[in-house]
């Protein structure tokens, strides 16, 4: 991570907070962090699935190590019982498994708005040297990868909002070499209505992204994008 190991250790602490978890083990400014196991669902429109079963219960434990001007986090988020039921349609991984990705998720997401928010960085840009390789990178493999930069207003679909329906919509898409979206390769890996899925695409067509960068030089790069939709109450 780009942000100094205090920087990263300190939001981790809040996010935790924020979210409930209850910190049993804090250690010296270097050692691990431990929470008491949690039985509280994310607020991730996916985790309403899963609120029929009964909690395993969540525990996380961190540890957050220097790297020069920079930190790498190692985050471990475990349940600490089984689901004896089937998962629900659609998902072929035991529940606990499922309640664990979206836990970690949740943490992560929420501990980079608020480096974003907090510690603001300049990334230095690789558009104006786009690679001559014409290939479609995966994230995993890149120096930096891409993030939005900015896009139109996200429509809400009227009738889902009379609902007071929220959802998500996750698309695959790829980030061309001058951040714009390649419309041919819109996939959708997760939708909680067709209707979210129209607007969502809507956006990335609009939306420009900072592109995926490779050793200096902007690259195609096959990539997640979340899009969320939340009713204001």
């Amino acid at each position: 991570m780009r942000w100094t190991m205090p920087q990263v250790r300190g939001t981790l602490l809040q996010v935790l907070r924020n979210l409930k978890y209850q910190i049993v083990e804090q250690g010296s400014d270097t050692g691990a962090i431990e929470t008491r196991p949690s039985y509280r669902f994310p607020d991730d429109p996916v985790a309403r699935t899963f609120r029929q079963y009964k909690h395993p219960g969540i525990v996380v434990r961190a540890y957050v190590r220097p790297e020069g001007d920079s930190s790498r986090l190692f985050l471990f988020v475990r349940a600490i019982c089984r689901v004896a039921e089937a998962p629900p349609p659609g998902y072929a991984v035991p529940v606990e498994t499922s309640l664990e990705v979206l836990a970690e998720d949740e943490i992560t997401s929420a501990m980079f708005q608020r480096l974003h928010r907090e510690h603001p960085m300049q990334y230095p840009s690789c558009a104006n040297t786009p690679s001559p390789d014409t290939a479609v990178f995966d994230v995993s493999h890149l120096s930096q990868p891409p993030f939005v930069i900015n896009g139109p207003a996200l429509e809400y679909p009227d009738t889902l909002r009379r609902q007071g329906k929220s959802g998500r919509v996750v698309y695959s898409v790829i980030i061309n070499k001058d951040g714009r979206v390649d419309v041919r390769s819109v996939k959708v890996e997760h939708s909680d209505d067709v209707q979210f899925e129209w607007a969502a695409r809507r956006w990335l067509q609009g939306a420009r992204f900072s592109p995926g960068c490779l050793n200096g030089q902007a690259v195609r790069v096959r990539w997640s994008v979340p899009v969320d939709f939340k009713v204001q109450r």
